[in-house]
């Protein structure tokens, strides 16, 4: 199986190409601002960890929770507050990772012989499950407006990339020459953003909707890992340095790429990017602790602090800059935010 900065599976965390590179700089923010805005923390009910993981433009938010039997299962929470709580049938542990603007909502769950297989969840409650053909576990990661759905799946211990379209029909690519590649994101006109490993270790991708790939990385990089990639074509994602280092990168629709880290942080870990192209993800302090950021287009970086913990991951931003992620409570609780400017 791809190893990869995701989410791992129930309840365990980590997390022909021509390039396109054109322009790169390196750039390491002032301290960042601290965040005006309301935070509102929720929790499904029964949960004792909630992973919030997708906002869509309406603000409904979906994700995951863990149970006091420490069983997982999917949740949205709609914009009005109100959290249903849900499974695929015979899941031993369902994981909603993207909403789309309808509330259509993608993932996965885990089966009884703890085999992974994807599902789309309908706004109205309906959960259509699948594998490509010859899966031994799939993760479906993204899905968009029309319903198109991304991911990856495991064949024979090797990951490939995977296609779903609204009406079902499943397509299989890797980028030329790899050895294991995995798509992450996936925007309303088709593009589709991940990663691939090759003998010298990971790169970036985009596959545009007609199959053609540009392949990027940040100088310096050893392992490229986009998370996210909005309407425009732009990406971000993390890039691992040779001292095993994540730095933070967004990269324009024209190929430019712009690295960069919050002052302080040790590991940095963009997860999203709204239409506008401001990047939301989560810093660690050298001491420890974590905060959450937002990054503007033109670099100035807003610190998240929910509950003014230091413990505060931001995973998914929406149109209107409304942010989601979990932050903990002690060393082992976490729940979920919702932050509005």
């Amino acid at each position: 199986m791809l190893v990869s900065g995701n989410r791992l599976p129930c309840g365990l965390r980590l997390r022909n190409g021509v390039s396109a590179l054109a322009l790169v700089c390196l750039c390491t923010a002032a301290a960042p601002v601290a965040a005006n805005g309301t935070y509102t923390t929720f929790d499904p009910a029964g949960s004792v960890q909630t992973w919030p993981e997708s906002i869509n433009d309406g603000g409904s938010i979906a994700g995951w929770y863990t149970d006091g039997s420490n069983a997982t299962h999917g949740f949205v929470r709609a914009a009005d507050g109100t959290i249903t709580g849900f499974d695929a049938a015979g899941s031993g542990g369902t994981e909603a990772q993207s909403i789309n603007v309808k509330g259509a909502i993608a993932g996965y769950y885990i089966d009884s012989k703890s085999v992974a297989h994807g599902f789309v969840r309908s706004p109205a409650g309906k959960i259509a499950t699948f594998d490509p053909a010859g899966s031994a576990g799939t993760f479906a990661l993204a899905i968009n407006k029309g319903g198109a759905v991304t991911g990856y799946y495991d064949s024979k211990s090797i990951a490939h990339a995977f296609l779903r379209t609204a009406k079902g029909t499943i397509r299989v690519f890797d980028v030329p020459g790899s050895t294991g590649t995995s798509a992450a994101a996936i925007n309303d006109a088709g593009s589709i953003a991940g990663f691939y490993i090759a003998n010298d270790g990971g790169h970036g991708f985009v596959r545009a909707s007609n199959g053609t790939y540009a392949i990027f990385d940040p100088p310096g990089s050893v392992f490229t890992e986009p998370f996210a990639i909005n309407a425009a074509g732009w990406v971000t994602g993390t890039w691992l340095d040779a001292a095993y280092i994540h730095h933070g990168f967004v990269r324009s629709a024209g190929g430019a790429i712009t690295a960069f880290d919050p002052a302080q942080s040790a590991d940095t870990e963009p997860r999203s990017i709204d239409a506008k192209g401001t990047a939301a993800g989560f810093f660690y302090l050298g001491g420890g602790g974590s905060y959450g950021f937002v990054r503007a287009p033109g670099g100035k970086i807003t610190r998240l602090n929910a509950e003014n913990l230091d413990s505060t991951e931001a995973i998914a931003i929406n149109t209107s800059g409304a942010v989601t992620g979990d932050y903990a409570e002690g060393a082992e609780t976490y729940h979920g935010f919702l932050w509005t400017r």
